[in-house]
């Protein structure tokens, strides 16, 4: 976007260049890039938010208001003997205004922000049709630049989101070190104390039982249908475990 305005104004040959961006929050145009000189070194500043809060009016208000809320571009030889003109922002920065020419962005018919040339380097000191045919084709690039930047900044919202949501889920449901130790402590399972669910396979219900006990059983299950051979026995109750905290009781769930 800096780089877009840069280039635009250097061709249109302004002294001054400005971007302002709808606020639909608080129905305002706040500065995205503000009151730039078309030969400083480098390119324009991005104005950051203090200041940005600073430079703010209401939609309607001035003449890059009066274009946002309108839709229509505006170029004015002489802002003096325009009643729309704005010269607050003047009398605080100690510039004079004399020409502008102000466009709207639009994305989909709606106005998202407007760009402001100030004051025509050369000729007559007025921006001229060639000017406003520039500049209508730098604002498409502006306006595609300022969606892709708007999506990029929800996308990584999201994925800021989705990280933390992450990291507290996976903080809550991690398997209970003093559950893990009491299961490791009573070490492998048995035939003996499960007599029940071994010569009851098909008819075994364990809806009855609590929690940990649904787990001793499940292990043994396990143990009697594999083995230990290819399988770590601790990670085997952590992964139960893990489980069970996960685990959320709904009707089409059975043992």
């Amino acid at each position: 976007i800096v780089q877009i305005m840069n280039q635009a104004q250097k061709l249109v040959n302004a002294d001054r260049a400005s971007l302002f961006l709808v606020d639909n929050k608080t129905n305002q145009l706040y500065a995205r890039i503000f009151d730039v000189p078309c030969h400083s070194d480098g390119d324009p500043e991005v104005v950051e938010k203090d200041t940005r809060d600073k430079i703010r009016f209401a939609i309607g208000q001035g003449i890059a208001g009066y274009v946002a809320e309108t839709g229509e571009a505006v170029n004015v030889e002489d802002v003096g003997s325009d009643e729309r003109f704005n010269s607050d922002i003047d009398q605080e920065t100690g510039y004079n205004t004399m020409s502008m020419f102000c466009m709207p962005i639009s994305i989909r018919g709606t106005v998202i922000g407007v760009v402001q040339m100030i004051n025509k380097i050369g000729g007559d000191g007025v921006f001229t049709k060639e000017d406003e045919e520039t500049m209508s084709q730098f604002v498409a690039y502006i306006g595609s630049a300022l969606h892709h930047a708007k999506l990029y900044d929800k996308i990584r919202k999201s994925e800021q989101k989705y990280k933390v949501t992450q990291e507290v889920l996976t903080y809550h449901n991690q398997a209970s070190p003093q559950e893990v130790e009491t299961l490791m402590a009573e070490g492998v399972p048995t035939i003996q104390g499960n007599e029940d669910i071994s010569t009851q396979i098909f008819l075994y219900y364990a809806t009855g039982l609590g929690d940990m006990d649904k787990i001793r059983k499940s292990i043994f299950m396990f143990v009697d249908l594999f083995g230990l051979e290819r399988y770590n026995f601790e990670k085997l109750v952590t992964f139960l475990v893990v489980v069970k905290t996960n685990y959320r009781t709904v009707a089409y769930h059975n043992w």
